[in-house]
């Protein structure tokens, strides 16, 4: 019996990209999909969405509520299409 269905790293939450291949690299180990998850700022999405890329599922978990923090970091914003590709025009630092 597995405690859980899905698994949801977000980088910012594991300690970074490595903990996060790594939680993926146990996910995958044990048959888990790994899907990731991000609620938070736009460095946190941008983060989450390179991890994303790195693995095989290509599914990301993340929170589409008005957030003027995480939106004024990306400039242009997030674009999502008809298929739910995502699109991030660019980051900036502050």
């Amino acid at each position: 019996y597995r405690a859980i269905h899905i698994v949801q790293p977000d980088v910012i939450w594991v300690g970074g990209f490595t903990e996060a291949k790594k939680v993926a690299a146990l996910a995958e180990a044990a048959s888990m999909p790994c899907y990731p998850h991000s609620f938070s700022t736009g460095l946190c999405l941008a983060a989450n969405l390179q991890l994303m890329a790195s693995l095989s599922t290509g599914l990301l978990e993340m929170d589409r509520n008005p957030n003027p923090l995480r939106d004024d970091l990306i400039q242009g914003g997030i674009s999502i299409d008809s298929d739910g590709l995502v699109t991030m025009s660019g980051c900036r630092g502050r």
